[in-house]
Parts: structure tokens; C-alpha cells; sequence
């Protein structure tokens, strides 16, 4: 029996999951303007940062669990939904390992590779949108993923990747370690 989730459809508890984070406020990345033409995106991690002790000028919370990490804004903010996303990758992304997950919104990113991602990661699309197809150049050829509803899987620091254009309201969250 599972607290958030039907765990019997995907597509169900996918709008669930979508409901969850709706409700959380995305910040935007200023660090992040060289992915989406010169515009912060809506584009926040939860978990830990390593990058920064200091946010809007008060200082992070330490990691208990990792020295030298912070925890980070959206951590902090809505602790409870770790216990939400670990339900929901325990039902259908269960061999993925992750210590971060990445929550975009209407972030349509140019062509990159994750620069402290380690290993495979995972991602899925949430909302109503249409287009919006993740693209890797793996071996010389385009490889397109609708991940809409959807979990995939690839290494983002050793394989290009970005989102082709879409409409609507496109919500990704892209499970990883570093």
C-alpha cells in the first residue's frame, strides 16, 4: 500500500506527482541562462549544493548526511517531498540510483552535457504539452525520447543533449548523482 500513489497507472499517478509540484515555487537559475537563450529558467535542485553556503544572503543549512554540502532551497522549503518522489521512483523507476533530482518548468534547453552529473540519469515529463522530445547525439546519430509520462535513461555527461520546442506547460525532472 503506498501514501501518495495508486502505483497501478502511471499516467494517474503521474498527474499526482504533477500535482506535488505544482505546488512547490520554483525559483529561477541564473546560472543556467546559457541553456535557455540568454532567460533564467524555472530550473531548481532538490537535494544538496555544493556551490554555494549563502542563499539570498543567509547562509544554507550543512548536509548532516554529506560535509560540505547545503542543503538546498527546495529542500529546505518542502522537506516532505522526498518522501513523495522516493515513493514514486520506488514504483516505476525502482533501479535508479539518485541523490538529486533537478525540477524544470518550460525550460526548452539548448544543446549541452551535464557537467557534475555521475553516471546514468532519469528523466520524465509532467504536464500538458505537446513537442518537447529530448534529443541525444549518441554515436554520431540523433537519438529522439518522448518522455512524457515516461522514464529514460542515458549518461547527460557524456552524451549532448536538449528539448526540442513545445507548447504548454512541460514540467521535467531529471533524477541523478554527483
Amino acid at each position: 500500500m503506498y501514501k501518495y500513489f495508486l502505483g497501478i497507472d502511471i499516467d494517474s499517478d503521474c498527474e499526482t506527482l504533477l500535482e506535488h509540484v505544482k505546488n512547490m515555487k520554483l525559483h529561477r537559475a541564473n546560472n543556467r541562462k546559457d541553456l535557455n537563450n540568454g532567460k533564467a529558467p524555472f530550473s531548481c535542485v532538490y537535494g544538496n549544493v555544493k556551490w554555494s553556503k549563502y542563499s539570498n544572503g543567509r547562509p544554507r543549512p550543512e548536509d548532516p548526511e554529506n560535509p560540505g554540502k547545503y542543503i538546498s532551497k527546495l529542500k529546505e522549503e518542502y522537506p516532505f517531498f522526498e518522501e513523495i518522489i522516493r515513493e514514486f521512483t520506488s514504483i516505476y523507476n525502482p533501479n535508479q540510483e539518485y541523490s538529486h533530482v533537478v525540477i524544470n518548468k518550460n525550460f526548452e534547453c539548448n544543446p549541452h552535457m551535464d557537467a557534475s552529473n555521475v553516471g546514468v540519469s532519469s528523466i520524465i515529463g509532467l504536464g500538458k504539452y505537446g513537442g518537447g522530445l529530448l534529443s541525444i547525439e549518441k554515436d554520431g546519430q540523433e537519438i529522439t525520447k518522448d518522455i512524457y509520462h515516461s522514464f529514460f535513461s542515458f549518461d547527460g555527461s557524456k552524451y549532448l543533449h536538449w528539448v526540442s520546442p513545445f507548447t504548454g506547460e512541460r514540467y521535467s525532472l531529471v533524477f541523478y548523482n554527483y
